[in-house]
């Protein structure tokens, strides 16, 4: 549930408010929030519009390589820089780059083309290697704790209101069984695994097929 205000400044400021009222959290909040838009983004019909988003020509790894290399970026030829880019694609390491760009005179915490003098390929690409690294073994820690909570949850259920103790109210304490229970056989109906479809009585899994499974 949601409603939408918007209020007009007399100024060359207007906002849109937005409060969204969630029904599905432990306890029920307004969130508000505000889009400030500036003068000059209404249509005739004195309704909010977005302003387009900046272009960007489709441009060759040639001519991307060749930019790179031109504005101060060194330790690299322009063959291995376009297989990089490639491999990797150029806004993405635009992000490992960005702290090797020039500060802005006018905004010395934004940076732009060229690279500061001396700037090496390699210290770019170690910096994104690494994140690569740290990314998969984030991963692997996030599969192996989502393993253990659900090997633990379904024995816990299963102990505590039988295999199929999740279908009844008693067996999912302080959770919402009206909304949780009644729509699950239609979950199961329509799932694609055909070994959860099947298993269970009349079709219907047991705790620990449905969070081993699931």
């Amino acid at each position: 549930m949601c409603g939408v205000s918007c209020t007009f400044t007399s100024g060359d400021m207007f906002a849109i408010i937005i409060d969204v009222k969630s029904h599905h959290c432990l306890s029920l909040k307004h969130t508000r929030v505000a889009f400030f838009l500036s003068e000059g983004m209404m249509n005739e019909n004195d309704t909010p519009k977005l302003r387009p988003y900046p272009q960007h020509p489709t441009k060759s790894l040639d001519v991307l390589s060749a930019k790179l290399i031109d504005n101060g970026l060194s330790g690299v030829s322009q063959e291995l820089l376009k297989r990089r880019i490639e491999q990797a694609g150029y806004f993405r390491l635009k992000g490992y780059w960005y702290p090797f760009l020039t500060p802005v005179l006018e905004q010395p915490a934004k940076r732009s083309l060229p690279f500061r003098q001396g700037t090496q390929f390699q210290d770019i690409w170690d910096r994104y290697l690494f994140d690569q690294e740290l990314r998969m073994l984030v991963f692997d820690g996030i599969v192996t704790i989502e393993i253990y909570l659900k090997s633990f949850l379904a024995h816990e259920l299963s102990v505590f209101g039988g295999e199929f103790g999740y279908m009844t109210r008693e067996g999912l304490p302080g959770l919402s069984y009206a909304t949780t229970c009644p729509a699950f056989p239609r979950y199961v109906r329509r799932s694609p695994n055909r070994i959860f479809r099947t298993s269970g009585i009349s079709g219907t899994p047991t705790a620990i097929r449905c969070l081993r499974t699931g």
